[in-house]
């Protein structure tokens, strides 16, 4: 029985001092190693947001930042200093507020914590943050006000894009009327104007492509590390031309990765850029081999032999 103690304690001690995440110290305790973190590079793309959009805590707002209100009705977050002001028939549609001071307010509890003040059209409205000085201060704490946009991280980006030669990522293209028009991607455009959104995606990019079509996108202007929304623009576009990464692939191709159709016999790579990254991937054994087959949504599908397309159903 001693025998198999002793075995036993030996194979512990070398299974942990083989360990990539554990050591034995001088002491005899054990302690943990250090394991480096896998660090993604940005991209060039997020690099320019993150270095030219600075989005300020409200604690550095400075008197005269601007918003602009999207929504027909009045948010009842957002309310009147003054009651008497109020009128039945109000509305904030795309009228310009600007942030005017900080202000106290007393909660039901007792407690001094710091409201908002902004002014659009002579008028004053308060918003309530729930938030002590300190704490507006001392972070980067920006409220998140329904229906109103910042105009300063608009303005910024219109001055460094209009007028730009990008590279659009997305075939999902709008007509100016905000109704959903064919679209290509991997293909040039020439940013013609940046303007107000919606709350949600707040940029409205309009452009030209090659052909001189007029379209627009929406878009947000957080990055790929603060969300894991699609329409951002370092997942939209690109300031190099995708095109010279693939040179083996065809002209022929290229265009029909560019519209997002396929034709039998293009490569697994050729299909992941026309299509996108399917949702599942199966292998299934057949008498001729191994057929792989692509599911993505919509019950659209792709089958491959030998890493080629011989079949696939999109809609």
């Amino acid at each position: 029985m001693s025998r198999f103690i002793i075995c036993l304690i030996s194979l512990t001690i070398v299974f942990y001092s083989c360990s990539p995440v554990s050591d034995l110290s001088a002491t005899g305790k054990w302690k943990k190693r250090k394991i480096d973190e896998i660090v993604i590079p940005k991209t060039a793309e997020e690099k320019f947001i993150s270095e030219n959009i600075l989005f300020e805590g409200c604690g550095q707002w400075q008197h005269g930042k601007r918003f602009i209100y999207d929504g027909e009705t009045p948010n009842i977050l957002l309310k009147p200093v003054d009651l008497s002001e109020v009128t039945p028939d109000s509305t904030f549609h795309h009228k310009i507020f600007t942030f005017h001071s900080f202000a106290e307010y007393t909660t039901f509890g007792g407690e001094k914590k710091v409201a908002l003040i902004f002014e659009c059209e002579g008028k004053k409205y308060q918003f309530n943050t729930d938030k002590v000085f300190d704490q507006i201060s001392d972070t980067s704490y920006r409220p998140m006000i329904p229906n109103l946009i910042s105009l300063d991280e608009i303005d910024k980006f219109s001055e460094l894009l209009v007028g730009k030669q990008l590279y659009i990522r997305t075939p999902q293209w709008y007509n100016l009327s905000g109704e959903r028009i064919d679209g290509k991607k991997l293909v040039p455009i020439t940013v013609k104007e940046i303007s107000v959104g919606n709350t949600t995606l707040p940029v409205k990019l309009t452009f030209t492509d090659s052909e001189g079509k007029e379209a627009m996108v929406l878009l947000s202007l957080k990055t790929r590390s603060e969300t894991g929304e699609n329409r951002i623009f370092d997942r939209m576009f690109s300031f190099e031309n995708p095109r010279l990464r693939y040179p083996t692939i065809s002209d022929d191709i290229w265009e029909r990765i560019t519209k997002g159709t396929l034709v039998k016999g293009m490569t697994k790579e050729e299909c992941r850029l026309s299509r996108g990254m399917p949702e599942e991937v199966k292998q299934i054994p057949t008498y001729s081999g191994l057929r792989e087959q692509w599911l993505y949504e919509l019950n659209e599908y792709l089958y491959f032999e030998d890493g080629l397309l011989i079949n696939f159903r999109i809609l």
